[in-house]
């Protein structure tokens, strides 16, 4: 049986009743992050979520897809880089950030004080976080948004305040969307490969069902850079 749930009460229900065999768990923040394989409950892991140490958990390499985009600004000119980093309560989010400050040090670049502007994994908080960073002295010249929905906000911020995308600003985001390809002009991305998450992590919760030991795994395919048109070089 699959069971797909918001609801803890009836997940609670169905493991008392004895009708799940294995969890899989896409929580949101740590405050949420479950007690994981507690003596009497069935086996649980997190899917693109890093839990406690003695856990179980699948993900992908966020902080080596934030720090390809990164890199790619790099590549063509910007010294000025700033990174819309999502709510800092979050796993993924912490790997994101990492992945831009690893990227800017590797490149001997300097972070100014204000350029990592936490924000939701939303249009709002894209949107919020880059109207701040526009004001900021010197202004960046690019931003790496720590997820696509944000970086939708985040070019509507910068055409708000009579700039153009990527003339003024370039844009670039971690995760693909199939609205990026679609935007005026197309969000370059990094694609992840979410697919091989979701499979990697059926599989290895029917391994923990069958009585193997499953720790941390990282799913190997690499960060995809998906060029598109809200990048360019720095004027």
């Amino acid at each position: 049986m699959l069971l797909i749930t918001g609801g803890s009460a009836q997940l609670r229900q169905e493991i008392l009743e004895d009708r799940v065999d294995g969890i899989l768990y896409g929580v949101a923040t740590a405050d949420t992050v479950p007690t994981l394989n507690a003596p009497g409950s069935p086996p649980a892991m997190l899917i693109n979520r890093r839990g406690p140490a003695e856990g179980s958990s699948v993900i992908v390499d966020d902080q080596a897809g934030v720090a390809v985009g990164t890199r790619y600004l790099i590549s063509i000119g910007h010294r000025w880089i700033a990174h819309i980093a999502g709510p800092q309560n979050v796993d993924t989010a912490q790997r994101r950030r990492r992945g831009y400050i690893n990227a800017m040090a590797e490149a001997g670049l300097d972070i100014p004080d204000g350029y990592v502007a936490e924000s939701s994994f939303n249009e709002v908080g894209g949107a919020t976080a880059a109207a701040g960073l526009l004001q900021l002295t010197p202004r960046p010249t690019a931003l790496v948004a720590a997820n696509a929905v944000a970086a939708v906000g985040a070019m509507a911020a910068v055409r708000s305040q009579g700039l153009s995308v990527p003339e003024d600003i370039s844009v670039v985001a971690l995760h693909d969307i199939p609205q990026a390809a679609y935007l005026n002009p197309p969000l370059t991305t990094v694609r992840m490969p979410l697919a091989e998450l979701g499979s990697r992590s059926v599989d290895m919760i029917l391994m923990m069902i069958n009585g193997a030991h499953v720790g941390h795994v990282v799913v190997a395919t690499p960060p995809e850079l998906i060029v598109r048109g809200s990048a360019a070089p720095p004027r």
